[in-house]
């Protein structure tokens, strides 16, 4: 029975999100009842305000951003075998990622 399974992973460091979910696919690529594409999914960016100092210089201010980067990963195949691949590269690779399955029958 062939099943989709959808892959969101979010990480703050696009390299490391870049290798990840190439390397995901190359490999799952390579296994020929499995097929895979990878879209990109935007950029969320959250910018803090501070005031430099907090008793005078009122106007003077800090800005600081925080970009969180996010790939979905879409699969189809056989579920057993899209188990194994998911165990295999996407939870042995964890390094400073997150990821959230999605299965749809």
């Amino acid at each position: 029975m062939i099943t989709k399974c959808y892959i969101k992973v979010k990480s703050f460091n696009y390299k490391n999100i870049e290798n990840i979910c190439n390397s995901s696919l190359k490999e799952i690529n390579k296994i020929e009842f499995l097929s895979a594409s990878l879209t990109r999914l935007p950029t969320r960016t959250k910018k803090i305000t501070l005031i430099k100092s907090p008793h005078v210089h009122k106007k003077s201010r800090e800005q600081f951003e925080i970009r969180r980067h996010s790939r979905l990963l879409s699969l189809k195949g056989p579920k057993e075998l899209l188990k194994k691949v998911i165990k295999s590269e996407i939870e042995s690779n964890k390094r400073s990622f997150y990821y959230s399955l999605k299965w749809q029958d």
